[in-house]
């Protein structure tokens, strides 16, 4: 594996993220390693200057206040910080998109996100490289910034207007959110679930679903990189253009989920097939586990005492998304 050169531009960031937290809490920025040792050994004690408590979260001239409930965890994810992303007028951000997962483990995109925006302009500050409001874009953190709501309402923007940004800023190059982002974004959505699929429902229960949060940055070669997957998203209805999607995009998610085992009382009782009900909804079908399941079984083939793990070509999947 090759790290990007999007990933460095001469100031070495990292980020380091406790598990099983939300909300950025906890998340920092850091570059060298005697910095993460003391982060990782106040997380081991009890961090209290990243407080539970969301009012902590505000970030003033003396950081964050150090009342309230400590953290306190072992483990963390530790990040390469990409140092190049593509900035929205000068500012950082990262797409929020949806995704469905059945009990049968068929999986589903939403093909509405939306672009969540940092409140101040993007610069990389090695006196202030912890500086949540130019970093981290969770509306949790960006809502006690200064700026917040200045450019978008509630810092977040729809796919229609960042088009319209993609088509003034770089209109030579005619970038397309379509042709351009939505498969790359498609295919690695398709590519996690390969990854997991067997890990997602170990009770083997029915009539179950979840929907996940799927975090993405682009960097200015216009490569998607996945960020995190988030379980229990933030559904919180914080301007009218989330009240439109996340409406929306529940309201589709229980017309595949349930309403084929609990059709409405007009349909006749019978089962209804998920792609039935999709050239009306909004989710479209990115993993099929009976079609793209034996994918994985055939690139895992047991040999004699050991197995065999054979390479699933990336150009190969990905013209497959894309015709799907």
């Amino acid at each position: 594996y090759t790290m990007p050169l999007s990933h460095f531009s001469g100031y070495n960031l990292w980020l380091l993220k406790p598990s099983n937290f939300n909300r950025g809490r906890g998340i920092h920025v850091f570059h060298d390693l005697d910095t993460l040792l003391k982060l990782i050994e106040s997380y081991l004690e009890g961090n209290k200057s990243d407080s539970l408590a969301p009012q902590l979260l505000c970030y003033g001239k003396e950081g964050l206040t150090s009342k309230g409930t400590p953290i306190t965890t072992s483990t963390f994810v530790i990040q390469k910080y990409i140092e190049s992303p593509l900035l929205v007028y000068e500012r950082k951000f990262d797409i929020r998109m949806w995704v469905l997962v059945t009990y049968d483990m068929n999986c589903f995109l939403f093909k509405e996100g939306y672009l969540r925006t940092s409140s101040s302009p993007f610069v990389i500050n090695m006196n202030d490289v912890d500086n949540k409001f130019v970093h981290l874009t969770n509306n949790a953190i960006q809502k006690y910034a200064e700026g917040y709501g200045t450019f978008e309402d509630g810092n977040q923007m729809s796919f229609s207007r960042f088009q319209e940004y993609l088509d003034h800023k770089f209109k030579e190059q005619e970038i397309s959110l379509d042709k351009d982002i939505l498969p790359q974004i498609k295919n690695i959505v398709k590519k996690s679930m390969l990854a997991v699929r067997k890990k997602l429902n170990l009770g083997n229960k029915k009539y179950c679903f979840e929907i996940f949060g799927y975090d993405f940055m682009i960097d200015t070669s216009f490569k998607i990189f996945l960020i995190e997957v988030n379980t229990n998203p933030c559904l919180e209805a914080s301007s009218p253009l989330l009240g439109r999607l996340i409406s929306t995009m529940v309201d589709s998610a229980l017309k595949i989920a349930v309403d084929p085992i609990f059709p409405p009382p007009e349909t006749p009782f019978k089962k209804i097939p998920p792609w039935e009900i999709l050239p009306e909804n909004k989710f479209v079908l990115v993993f099929d586990e009976k079609i793209d399941g034996p994918t994985l079984g055939e690139a895992v083939s047991p040999g004699k005492g050991k197995s065999t793990i054979l390479e699933i070509e990336e150009e190969k999947m990905s013209s497959e998304s894309e015709e799907d």
